[in-house]
């Protein structure tokens, strides 16, 4: 079934009207994705942080520039992949989204739990141009994992939201995470990566290699093949997202927006300088907002009825 493409507009400053923020939010909410086209008013406007500051903050990564947007262009056969900024080049191995091949299910910012930081709320992806073939976005939702493990193997489950997980790149740990954590009475969000990014004693590893062989792999998936000037935007929260293998030049822009549940942090003295392992959380921080304009709400994660067990639940 051909996916709805939503088309947004914008004024001279930027604003998206209040009725299409609300649709877009709307079907966020219901699907945990969109894909949007965005009709910018003024020239040189960007769509990206358009509908970037009508959905929020955007969030600093260091691939990006000082906007927080990423440029990846992958080439040819195998000529080198190049971006539009270069303070990822010394880690280039870490960055699984910068090559020609096909990326594994995954949260973006899964190894990020830090001071005033976290993984994104939402993920925008956004076709500058599309590859001769192939590039297709495979989205698989977190909340139809959810019920899947919680009605066949509830042991596996209560491993899964057991803090014991920890994810790492760079210089970055998110040390002891569930695969699954509460957000609210109501809601349940899911943090994930199955590669060289994974740590955990045996026994979470096993948890790990169980999950992604007997429901990752074989989950209902949405297949999504953006045209040029389109924007797909992923609740980072629900959503796991991976990408097919692509051939030809590709040039796709990504831009996140920061969770707005994760309060920002102060030094009791008001140093000037942090010491280095704070430091290496400045590359993630939230932007201010871009244009006054409030954003739109909300409704990330997978919903959930609590029954009268903490662990008995069920998706909504």
């Amino acid at each position: 079934m051909e996916t709805e493409r939503l088309l947004i507009t914008s004024t001279a400053q930027g604003w998206v009207p209040e009725a299409e923020r609300r649709a877009l939010a709307k079907a966020i909410g219901q699907d945990g994705y969109a894909v949007v086209k965005v009709d910018a008013h003024a020239p040189g406007q960007d769509p990206l942080t358009v509908l970037g500051d009508a959905l929020g903050r955007r969030q600093l990564h260091p691939r990006g520039d000082k906007f927080g947007v990423i440029g990846t262009v992958t080439g040819n056969g195998d000529q080198r992949v190049h971006e539009l900024s270069a303070a990822w080049r010394d880690h280039l191995d870490e960055y699984q989204a910068v090559g020609l091949k096909d990326v594994g299910c995954h949260t973006d910012g899964a190894f990020i739990d830090g001071p005033g930081v976290a993984p994104p709320a939402l993920l925008m992806l956004h076709c500058a141009q599309p590859a001769d073939t192939g590039g297709e976005s495979i989205l698989v939702d977190g909340a139809t994992l959810l019920e899947a493990v919680q009605q066949a193997d509830p042991p596996l489950l209560r491993e899964l939201l057991r803090p014991q997980f920890t994810f790492c790149r760079d210089e970055l740990l998110a040390v002891n995470q569930p695969v699954f954590r509460r957000r609210g009475p109501t809601v349940m969000t899911i943090r994930w990566r199955f590669d060289k990014a994974l740590y955990g004693t045996q026994p979470a590893l096993e948890a790990a290699r169980a999950f992604h062989d007997r429901y990752v792999r074989s989950a209902p998936s949405t297949q999504i093949l953006l045209r040029r000037g389109e924007i797909l935007v992923i609740d980072n929260l629900r959503i796991l997202h991976a990408r097919k293998e692509s051939h030809g030049k590709r040039i796709l822009r990504r831009a996140w927006i920061a969770d707005e549940a994760c309060a920002p942090v102060a030094n009791l003295t008001h140093r000037a300088t942090h010491p280095r392992a704070y430091q290496a959380f400045d590359f993630y921080q939230p932007l201010p907002h871009g244009t006054g304009q409030a954003p739109a709400p909300l409704s990330l994660g997978a919903e959930i009825t609590v029954n009268a067990d903490p662990l008995s639940f069920s998706p909504m």
